[in-house]
């Protein structure tokens, strides 16, 4: 199978975070590392379960990041990456969306309802189409006044997220 490095990318300012993404699958692997060498010793050291008890699952910080796959097992100095870079969603230490790069994981956005910030996922209504469904929700009443906003518009700016669906964010990955 072969194996490439990811980056996650917080802010302009901010340290990037590294991760191990399956180029056979099409999948990430959740743990995020400080950097690439460390990611390595611990896939080499055990592959998937050795990533994950290196770096214990402690943060709830969720933000907004930008996700970009090297062409192999370091990126680039001239700045080429595999693929366009991808808006999505990390703590410190886990990626937590997207994981997949075939689209097999329903597309999610923010949900802006009555002031509160929701990550939504998208959802196949049969005849109605497709809508936005907030995490924390069973069931949603739609508002003409809830407004999707795409991740690539919050990137680098602070969240006030529902803290709900940060919980279920978090029981997901």
């Amino acid at each position: 199978m072969g194996r490439i490095l990811g980056r996650v990318e917080y802010r302009e300012t901010e340290l990037v975070r590294y991760f191990i993404h399956d180029d056979t699958s099409g999948w990430s692997m959740p743990p995020l590392f400080i950097n690439s060498a460390e990611a390595w010793d611990a896939y080499d050291s055990g592959e998937g379960k050795a990533l994950r008890e290196t770096v214990p699952k402690q943060s709830t910080h969720v933000r907004v990041i930008r996700k970009v796959l090297a062409h192999g097992l370091i990126f680039a100095v001239s700045g080429e990456t595999y693929g366009e870079a991808v808006f999505g969603l990390a703590t410190d230490d886990r990626l937590l969306y997207p994981l997949s790069t075939g689209g097999e994981e329903a597309p999610m956005c923010f949900l802006k309802s009555a002031g509160i910030f929701h990550v939504a996922e998208e959802l196949d209504g049969g005849f109605d189409g497709f809508y936005d469904h907030p995490l924390c929700a069973d069931r949603w009443q739609w508002s003409e006044n809830d407004e999707r906003i795409a991740f690539e518009e919050l990137h680098g700016k602070p969240l006030d997220l529902c803290p709900r669906c940060v919980e279920v964010l978090m029981t997901k990955r």
